[in-house]
C-alpha cells in the first residue's frame, strides 16, 4: 500500500523456481504534501500532536477498508478502489508530520459499500462475516492456521488438512523427545532422593542437639 525503505523494513527474498510473476505491476506514485510550518514549538503543541497521534484513526479505517475491497473486489488490489486507498493511506501515514487533515468522505463512502460484511481472516469478530466465504489466500491460510490444534486426549501437536486444499499434508505428530521425558522425570527423582534423605537428617539433628544439652550440662 506503501513505499519501503531501508531504515528498518523487512523484505522477504525468494531464490526459488516455483513461484513466478506473471505480471508486473506499475508502482503507485505517493506526491508528497506539502508541509505546514509554526514560527515556535512550544510544549502545547507538543503535547496537541503526541495526543493526535494516539488518537489518529484515519490510517487504520483505510487499510481496513483497502483491505475487504481486495478480497472482495474482481480486480483486487489493482482496482480503482484500492488505488484510492492507498494513495490516501500513504498521505494519512504522514498526516502527524505534515500536518494534513485527511478528508475521510470518500473512503467512508467506499467502507459503506464494501465494508458491510468482512471477511474472516480479517478477524473482525464483532462485524458480520462473509457469506459466501472468501476464497482469498489470506482466507485459506488463516483456515489453514486455525486447523492447527493441539489433540485433546494425547496432547500431541496435530495438523489437520485444510479440505479445499487438493493435495493435503498427512496428519503429523509431535511426540515428547526423550530429553524431555528425561526433565519430567527428574524432579520424581529429585523427590524419591529427598525422601531417602529425611530420617538421616532428623538422626543428625537429634544427635547434635543431644550433644549440645550434654556439653552445656556438664560445663
Amino acid at each position: 500500500m506503501a513505499g519501503a525503505d531501508l531504515d528498518g523494513d523487512q523484505y522477504w527474498v525468494y531464490w526459488g523456481n516455483e513461484f513466478q510473476i506473471e505480471e508486473v505491476a506499475k508502482p503507485l506514485l505517493y506526491p508528497s504534501t506539502k508541509k505546514s510550518c509554526v514560527n515556535r514549538i512550544t510544549n502545547e503543541l507538543i503535547v496537541d500532536h503526541v495526543l493526535d497521534t494516539f488518537t489518529d484513526t484515519a490510517p487504520g479505517i483505510i487499510a481496513n477498508t483497502h483491505s475487504v475491497i481486495a478480497d472482495k473486489h474482481s480486480n483486487g488490489t489493482f482496482s480503482k478502489e484500492c488505488e484510492e486507498c492507498a494513495l490516501l493511506f500513504a498521505r494519512a501515514i504522514d498526516a502527524r508530520k505534515t500536518g494534513e487533515n485527511i478528508n475521510l468522505t470518500p473512503i467512508m463512502k467506499l467502507k459503506d459499500k464494501y465494508c458491510q460484511t468482512y471477511p474472516e481472516w480479517m478477524m473482525k469478530f464483532d462485524k458480520p462475516k462473509m457469506d459466501p466465504p472468501s476464497k482469498s489466500i489470506n482466507e485459506i491460510l488463516y483456515q489453514k492456521a486455525q486447523d492447527a490444534w493441539i489433540h485433546p486426549d494425547s496432547y500431541n501437536d496435530t495438523l489437520r488438512y485444510f479440505p479445499v486444499i487438493q493435495n493435503p499434508m498427512d496428519e503429523t505428530a509431535i511426540d515428547i523427545d526423550e530429553s524431555d521425558a528425561n526433565l519430567e522425570q527428574e524432579p520424581e527423582q529429585i523427590e524419591t532422593k529427598a525422601k531417602c534423605c529425611c530420617p538421616w537428617i532428623l538422626i543428625i539433628l537429634v544427635a547434635v542437639g543431644f550433644f549440645i544439652f550434654y556439653a552445656i550440662k556438664h560445663k
